[in-house]
């Protein structure tokens, strides 16, 4: 760092320790004025927990003490992974595997414990407001996905011989029938319909048709029919021939374990080269 820094740095200091003793509110309300001077704002934040440390039942220690009780753009992510770690520790997960699932580093966990322990209300007010933007943007997805769901059923009609329009109809129709109640039995025609899209496209070559009925005599997606690993191979290797990426992974998988097919390695090493070649070939 440059003497200017060092000089600035040592400023701040010297101004914190003359306001340190009027409290950890003076120290809160000026912090918050820094916001966008990190090394000044960081000072007066390390002296307020130094307050609470050294005094905790002084009366100016009371209250927030914490610069970040504004909230910047740049700190929404923070924010979000505050609120899930204590979320993940009220589930049962210790402290360690909850910052390991959310990726923090250890300025993201002494944000998320500084803003659990001295300004809740700050995080259940932005708690609250992510609630409702995520309800605003889910509202407006449902919106665009039945406006794309009338698309694909008047596309459908004007061209029903369309491989790409009966994909895409089946997709909507089966996620239709997914975000439905599992005792709504009105949307099971919703399945039936989705499967005899997707079993119609897959029959006209369709590659992405190939692949999800693969996934759903596999067992591995919403299906209508009994799993029958040999079908979902013979599928998958369908799909793998037309140049389908995860088509290869997954009967690489088969081809390993002997799913559906007779257990080869050789074959297993050669697809998984193929996919990653094809993975090369798409980056």
């Amino acid at each position: 760092m440059n003497s200017d820094g060092n000089n600035s740095t040592e400023l701040a200091r010297t101004q914190v320790a003359a306001l340190a003793r009027s409290g950890a509110r003076t120290l809160a309300v000026r912090g918050r004025d820094l916001l966008q001077r990190k090394e000044e704002a960081a000072e007066w934040l390390r002296k307020g927990l130094e307050l609470r440390d050294v005094a905790p039942n002084d009366p100016r220690v009371r209250g927030p003490i914490n610069p970040y009780a504004v909230t910047p753009p740049n700190d929404e992510t923070k924010f979000r992974n505050a609120i899930e770690y204590v979320r993940l520790i009220k589930l049962g997960d210790s402290a360690e595997a909850a910052a390991m699932k959310l990726h923090m580093t250890s300025e993201d966990l002494e944000f998320a414990k500084t803003a659990h322990f001295f300004m809740p209300d700050t995080l259940a007010k932005f708690a609250h407001d992510e609630e409702r933007r995520i309800q605003d943007v889910l509202l407006k997805r449902e919106k665009m996905l039945d406006e794309a769901y009338q698309c694909f059923v008047k596309g459908n009609s004007l061209d029903p011989l369309n491989t790409e329009l009966m994909y895409h109809l089946a997709n909507a129709l089966k996620q239709a029938y997914d975000s439905a109640p599992e005792s709504d039995e009105e949307c099971q025609p919703y399945l039936e319909r989705s499967f005899a899209l997707f079993r119609q496209a897959a029959a006209l070559g369709h590659t992405e048709s190939l692949f999800e009925l693969g996934n759903q005599y596999s067992g591995r997606d919403t299906t209508l029919v009994k799993v029958d690993h040999e079908q979902a191979t013979e599928l998958y290797r369908m799909a793998a021939e037309k140049g389908h990426l995860m088509a290869h992974v997954i009967l690489a998988e088969c081809y390993a374990h002997g799913i559906g097919v007779n257990q080869d390695d050789e074959m297993a090493a050669y697809l998984s080269l193929k996919a990653s070649n094809l993975e090369d070939e798409n980056a």
